[in-house]
């Protein structure tokens, strides 16, 4: 059913990428609707309404982030990306999606909040010092912004990029340089 909606162009599949090849293999793909009409209906069903600006808690804006993911997937694949995310454990330390910008890796990460604080890096930072990248970026209700993150044992600057979601569209043109 999966391969014939993927083949039909309304899911959109992500295979999950880890640290090492031979453990990329035990993690499951992700899938994203292209109808985003259906996702929220799907998501919306037996939940309470929530709002990036009135929903305080992070639990409670998961859906949020959700259908913000979705949203970046529906993008990326519209121009022309190979969607792939990554996973440090299968616990946790996931980033959303890598695009390639000059043969190198840049991580996208979601994050359904109006103000991103340190821990709202933190999963982006440990990717560009673990594979030394200059590059992350990171989609968000926040103000357009660009980060310096510190990076121990490099020369290397790092840097990363808040695109607001309303921005969407640059994310392919930040990622190719």
């Amino acid at each position: 059913m999966f391969a014939r909606l993927q083949a039909w162009h309304l899911v959109l599949r992500s295979d999950q990428k880890g640290p090492s090849p031979d453990s990329s293999h035990a993690y499951l793909p992700k899938r994203y609707l292209f109808d985003t009409g259906l996702l929220r209906h799907f998501r919306e069903l037996g939940m309470p309404s929530i709002s990036v600006l009135k929903t305080r808690t992070a639990m409670a804006r998961g859906p949020l982030g959700g259908g913000l993911e979705n949203q970046v997937a529906v993008e990326l694949a519209r121009t022309g990306f190979t969607l792939c995310g990554w996973k440090k454990t299968p616990s946790g330390g996931e980033i959303d999606f890598l695009l390639t910008r000059k043969r190198q890796p840049v991580p996208v990460e979601c994050k359904a909040c109006l103000s991103l604080d340190g821990r709202s890096f933190r999963g982006i930072a440990e990717y560009l010092q673990e594979y030394d990248q200059p590059l992350g970026v990171i989609v968000s209700f926040a103000p357009y912004g660009i980060t310096e993150i510190a990076s121990s044992g490099s020369r290397r600057k790092r840097r990363v990029v808040m695109l607001p979601a309303p921005l969407l569209e640059r994310l392919g043109a930040i990622a190719e340089g």
